[in-house]
């Protein structure tokens, strides 16, 4: 590694002023890879961009001479210095890079950000960093011109050398999910695989009950029925009161534990949580669950599990508070819930530790699925207007996206606070496990709760902050001590596994969709009146003010006036503009 003294320039901006200029733009042409360069500005006239020279992709230095970019970031008390930081050293040398650094208050980044380009009060920096900026922004950014399309360098095999090898092995096409309503990609990618988030809502029963009853792990929604049944009638806990609880969470909406809804309604209909639009696989066609029969179906079997108390009523009212001090009742209560883990247990309550995962369950229809929300590439960077040299910001970009850089941006310096397990002199296996039961092992952090948990100081990385691209096989190959495995972690990692191994993600899930700035408008007012009347009124349904058989017409008739058709007609025309035909 080379050593060497950083003098740079440090602009700290904390005020704005409101003169106007104007915003230079110097988008790339179709050949990005070019050494000699030609930009247009808004207006179509040339203009001539800095020469340089880059050696082949995957060769360091990446610039043949040194280029100077500024970067827009957000200050972060957790990070000592930008410019000595270990990660800003390595993309220096490794990229023969000068960084400056404009520095803005992290509360006000994206409002600052946006009120110099919508007025044009001052010169952008070559680079922003824009994690924390709202997609939406972006579209308009790149609408009013002041940021530039990068379409063409991820085309180029040795600009986008480190990311076109992370997406093969992310096996998921993440400039689908970038491509603006123009069909333009403006942005370097922050994505991050992980199936403990991506199967984030699952099933966990407390296994000693199970075991009391002699009954197996349920993989129906009958037999959860009649396991639940059991439990309530049951003083398992020995108290001499009927206080069990079959399942216990809180409303859709109110945080952890929300989950329970989703996952019940997976046996009858696919619904995910951060949309209930579909594709139906029979036909092809675009979707909303909350229309169909289906859906119709799930609400009848969650209600009938609301009437038999088995799930009780105050899930659909009460807050988080109200359900840490249920599941930690002196005696155990709380039979299942559904979240990433049962976190809430407290350590020393008498039912840490001891909840497993369950599958989804099968619905009378054979239907069978996950809540399953993939990852989704979001805007790590942005290339401005005022950019001379994009190719070379791009370049820093992608160096940013190489598996060691990107493991850095979350775990901190490479051989500080983390290293390969090749690296670890005489590792043995059988003193570690990773992150997903059966995975391979990667790297070992040494102290990830200080690095990233605590409150102290570092300066190993930019914390995630700019592009990176974490393939699912590092996050489940971070690999811990095997003797700080706790029975809590152990269920934990086996759960992870469980789901991931599973098969039951569904190959027609949408994800992400992009709408324009037209789009948006058109539908924006609807969309919010719709998400409402469809929440109350099964909130309705679920707790029996309302007759699901008998107010279900009038259900889709409200549904229909509140605009649906055109809701889904729109959110339709823009997934297949960005995942249709190759």
């Amino acid at each position: 590694m080379l050593s060497r003294k950083f003098h740079k320039r440090r602009r700290s901006i904390l005020a704005l002023s409101l003169s106007t200029i104007m915003l230079i733009s110097c988008a790339p042409t179709a050949d990005p890879g070019a050494s000699g360069e030609t930009s247009s500005n808004a207006g179509g006239q040339a203009m001539d961009a800095e020469t340089v020279e880059f050696n082949p992709g995957g060769t360091y230095p990446i610039c043949k001479e040194k280029v100077t970019l500024t970067i827009g970031i957000p200050d972060n008390i957790r990070i000592e210095d930008y410019e000595t930081n270990w990660l800003t050293q390595q993309l220096e040398e490794r990229g023969n890079f000068d960084l400056v650094f404009e520095i803005y208050p992290s509360s006000e980044y994206a409002t600052k950000l946006n009120l110099i380009i919508q007025s044009g009060t001052d010169k952008l920096p070559d680079i922003l960093v824009t994690n924390s900026v709202d997609e939406t922004m972006i579209t308009t950014w790149a609408q009013a011109g002041a940021i530039i399309p990068v379409t063409e360098y991820y085309k180029d095999p040795n600009a986008s050398w480190h990311i076109s090898k992370a997406i093969e092995k992310c096996g998921v096409d993440i400039t689908r999910q970038m491509t603006q309503p123009d069909g333009e990609i403006y942005a370097l990618p922050s994505y991050v695989q992980n199936a403990a988030n991506e199967y984030f809502q699952r099933l966990w029963i407390y296994e000693p009950w199970l075991e009391e009853l002699e009954m197996e792990v349920p993989a129906t929604t009958e037999e959860f029925r009649e396991l639940l049944r059991a439990v309530v009638s049951s003083d398992l806990n020995g108290n001499g009161k009927a206080d069990e609880i079959g399942l216990l969470g809180v409303p859709v909406g109110a945080g952890a534990y929300e989950g329970w809804f989703t996952y019940l309604m997976n046996s009858f209909i696919y619904i995910s949580g951060n949309s209930q639009f579909y594709v139906d696989e029979t036909d092809g066609s675009f979707k909303a669950a909350y229309m169909q029969e289906e859906y119709k179906e799930g609400l009848k079997y969650i209600r009938s599990l609301f009437e038999e108390g088995l799930i009780p009523e105050v899930t659909l009212t009460q807050d988080s508070n109200s359900f840490n001090t249920m599941v930690n009742s002196a005696d155990t209560s709380v039979f299942s819930m559904v979240y990433s883990a049962p976190d809430a247990i407290a350590t020393t309550h008498e039912a840490y530790g001891k909840y497993i995962a369950v599958l989804p369950l099968e619905g009378p229809d054979g239907v069978r699925y996950m809540h399953y929300n993939p990852a989704n590439a979001i805007t790590g960077m942005v290339i401005t207007s005022s950019c001379k040299n994009p190719e070379a910001a791009f370049r820093l970009g992608d160096l940013m996206c190489s598996e060691e850089l990107s493991i850095a941006q979350r775990w901190g310096a490479h051989g500080v606070d983390w290293d390969y397990v090749t690296d670890i002199e005489d590792f043995d296996p059988e003193l570690y496990s990773p992150q997903v039961a059966g995975a391979e092992m990667l790297f070992v952090p040494y102290d990830d709760d200080n690095f990233w948990g605590g409150t102290a100081v570092n300066n190993g990385s930019w914390r995630n902050q700019g592009a990176t691209i974490r393939p699912a096989y590092i996050a489940h190959g971070r690999t811990g001590s095997a003797e700080s495995n706790t029975e809590y972690y152990e269920h934990f990692k086996e759960s992870i596994a469980l789901y991931y191994e599973s098969g039951l993600q569904n190959p027609n899930h949408v994800g992400r969709i992009n709408l324009s700035a037209e789009e948006s408008e058109l539908i924006a007012e609807q969309k919010v009146l719709l998400d409402d009347y469809v929440a109350s009124m099964t909130s309705q349904f679920l707790a029996g003010v309302l007759d699901i058989d008998d107010q279900w017409d009038t259900y889709l008739q409200e549904i229909e006036k509140l605009g649906v058709t055109k809701i889904i007609e729109v959110y339709k025309d823009a997934y297949e503009r960005m995942y249709g035909a190759e």
